[in-house]
């Protein structure tokens, strides 16, 4: 599903869906994050810090049945966090961008991964 580069060359393969392995990873700072999932591509690199978060969502009538709804890729650069939202519902891929420390639904998150500061940074989708 993901592969991570860290700065010091060394590459790092993520989990699946269901188990991304997101808090398994080293704790070396990370250069490029290329990920794949629903027929696209994505990389964000040389960003200053990354996160990764896996919504999950239970049926109405059913509480006990959980599913994953959403994969949501974000990488810091300054105060402005940029998202790439795999929506697994509707089966679309979509960008966001906002102010850092309300990054998912308008709340801080837990979780992020340093990167570097100071680089060009890269962000591509491609399909």
């Amino acid at each position: 599903m993901y592969e991570i580069t860290f700065v010091n060359g060394e590459i790092w393969h993520g989990g699946d869906i269901e188990r991304s392995k997101w808090n398994e990873m080293p704790n070396k700072p990370i250069r490029t994050i290329h990920y794949q999932l629903l027929n696209h591509s994505m990389i964000f690199e040389n960003y200053e810090a990354y996160n990764h978060i896996v919504e999950r969502t239970h049926l109405i009538l059913n509480k006990e049945k959980e599913f994953i709804s959403k994969i949501i890729l974000m990488a810091k650069k300054g105060d402005i966090v940029y998202s790439c939202i795999f929506d697994l519902l509707s089966n679309k891929v979509y960008q966001e961008t906002c102010e850092f420390g309300k990054e998912y639904y308008k709340q801080a998150t837990s979780g992020w991964k340093e990167g570097l500061k100071n680089k060009d940074i890269i962000y591509k989708i491609e399909n």
